[in-house]
């Protein structure tokens, strides 16, 4: 079985970005900014500019990402607390990391 087919819920690429907070152990509240490479109703796959301040698996964060597109007129944001599920190794000064949403606001 690929991955594709192991989700239960649909993908989509959508230019989001915004930022990501967490607490980190020890060292109180952190605030990154992120871009969503892909996104579904049950989690996202965010890059990071901030490898060395990125959360750990496990860790609970909250995101606020916003989507704009002039050329559309489209306009969507998403404000949700998950969990992180995944981690991956820097790459271009950059963190990949996977996060499973718990609650996505209606706002």
């Amino acid at each position: 079985m690929n991955e594709k087919e192991k989700r239960a819920a649909t993908r989509i690429e959508v230019p989001f970005a915004g930022i990501m907070t967490f607490e980190t152990k020890g060292e109180g509240l952190k605030v990154i900014e992120v871009v969503a490479k892909e996104a579904s109703e049950e989690g996202a796959y965010l890059w990071a500019d901030a490898p060395s301040v990125c959360p750990e698996v496990g860790d609970k964060i909250g995101l606020n990402l916003r989507c704009t597109s002039e050329r559309r007129r489209l306009r969507i944001s998403l404000e949700a607390t998950g969990t992180v599920v995944r981690v991956d190794e820097p790459e271009n000064k950059s963190q990949g990391l996977a996060v499973k949403f718990e609650a996505i606001s209606d706002s």
